[in-house]
């Protein structure tokens, strides 16, 4: 899941793509900004280093994947995911609608197993289909096959074959639950299996057992599958499950060779970025560089860096080689305009992510201060305005959604776009539609300009 990110810089306007919320964002710079109207500024740098922190982890482990596996097998990705782990997802009691594992795209009889420990007679098995992006029907062929022992092909034999219709899962509360109370089939392992070429994935599967009809005896058990592909991850697509959160604080094991190539990038932008500005303002930095550098020569030479001192190291390193990117000349602002909004619904396609009928109630408009220091501060721009002009007169904007800010050139001035969100699918009319508004960059002013479907 991503959602946009877009920086106006002066008319021009650069792209990203960000994890969980859609910010658009406009630069301050200088002392334009008034600040009389905005709420109390809330300090951020702890969290904003936290997630700094789980982003340098990423980094590591996708490092430690790319070095352990050069050439991608059926059995890992080119990110180091092997089938276990991303089977993993689909049995470690998280449930979203999104994939907990996801074979190879396209294929051939793909299956999805997971190995209950010893021998259950079989209640039920429930199964919580992947809704996202209209693949529910994908699985419409599903079957169940077991066996009772360690599970080689010829060990498995088919307990059932679902009808063709669709089925779904906490989307719609509507799980395909398959019914063995009164059939006598047991089990150890519980294979799941679509009939000829498939890109399969589903969100969870339980399996109950006779002895105790409430427990959920595949939670947490170990899983495979036939193959890994570019969509497979450790666990349950947009979520981090217990087990992945582990892994992803231990990262890759911080390889001195990771962090070594961290430094030299660094020592490359200085480079770069010492041509358009004064040198002695990455002097010290470079002097800290060069420090660590030694550090890491000695850590090789000696061989006993153990992985406390390898991570922090590390990340001394992710955070020097961070502070000489934020030297950048073309930086030379110090307020950072941007709004918030949720992930709208709706199908997904080049425009409807525009729409205001598709937008999800939630969101606003913001300041971040000091944005490139050490100490960060947030400031909801809109939490005590009241609109003053237009069919929305005398209230809050606290219940739609926000789209496009621009700034003007003299800073003073912010436009954006705002809907209520309260429109069903292609419906064109007031509330379901994006109005433009206009207020003060100190919080004051508010009107809005348009109005209409």
């Amino acid at each position: 899941m991503s959602s946009l990110l877009t920086y106006t810089i002066a008319g021009r306007t650069l792209r990203t793509l960000v994890n969980g919320v859609c910010l658009a964002a406009a630069l301050f710079a200088g002392p334009s900004l008034a600040e009389a109207a905005e709420s109390e500024p809330v300090p951020v740098g702890e969290r904003m280093r936290a997630l700094l922190e789980r982003d340098w982890l990423e980094r590591d482990l996708a490092f430690a994947a790319s070095t352990a596996s050069k050439t991608p097998s059926p059995g890992m990705n080119a990110s180091g995911v092997t089938t276990a782990q991303d089977a993993s997802g689909g049995c470690d009691g998280i449930k979203n609608g999104k994939w907990g594992f996801h074979t190879a795209s396209g294929e051939r009889d793909p299956w999805w197993q997971v190995d209950l420990g010893t021998t259950f007679k079989l209640d039920r098995v429930v199964i919580f289909n992947r809704t996202d992006l209209g693949t529910a029907p994908r699985t419409r062929n599903i079957r169940i096959l077991v066996c009772n022992v360690d599970g080689t092909p010829r060990d498995f034999h088919l307990v059932y074959q679902h009808s063709g219709d669709v089925f779904y899962g906490v989307e719609k509360n509507a799980p395909l639950v398959v019914n063995f109370r009164d059939k006598n089939v047991r089990a150890r392992i519980v294979r799941l299996q679509i009939p000829g070429r498939c890109s399969f994935a589903l969100d969870e599967v339980e399996v109950y057992s006779t002895d105790d009809p409430e427990r959920n005896v595949a939670l947490g058990r170990p899983a495979d599958q036939k193959s890994v592909g570019p969509h497979s991850f450790r666990g349950t697509m947009g979520e981090v499950s217990r087990v992945n959160r582990t892994m992803m604080d231990s990262g890759g094991g911080f390889m001195l060779a990771h962090t070594k190539e961290v430094v030299q990038r660094g020592k490359e932008l200085a480079r770069r970025l010492s041509r358009k500005s004064p040198p002695d303002r990455f002097q010290s930095l470079l002097t800290n560089l060069q420090q660590l550098e030694q550090r890491l020569a000695d850590m090789e030479k000696s061989g006993e860096a153990d992985e406390v001192v390898r991570r922090r190291i590390y990340f001394e390193a992710r955070s020097l080689v961070r502070e000489i990117a934020f030297c950048n000349p073309l930086l030379d602002f110090d307020r950072l305009l941007f709004i918030k909004r949720r992930k709208p619904g709706g199908v997904f396609h080049m425009c409807d992510q525009y729409y205001g009928f598709n937008a999800v109630p939630g969101g606003g408009l913001f300041m971040l201060a000091d944005p490139f220091g050490p100490n960060p501060k947030l400031v909801d721009l809109l939490s005590h305005s009241v609109v003053e002009r237009g069919r929305l007169a005398g209230r809050k904007l606290n219940e739609g959604s926000f789209l496009s800010p621009e700034l003007s050139f003299d800073g003073k001035t912010i436009l954006f776009a705002y809907s209520e969100a309260s429109g069903r699918d292609l419906e064109w009319s007031p509330t379901s539609c994006y109005h433009v508004f206009r207020v003060n960059a100190d919080g004051t002013g508010l009107v809005q300009l348009t109005d209409g479907p």
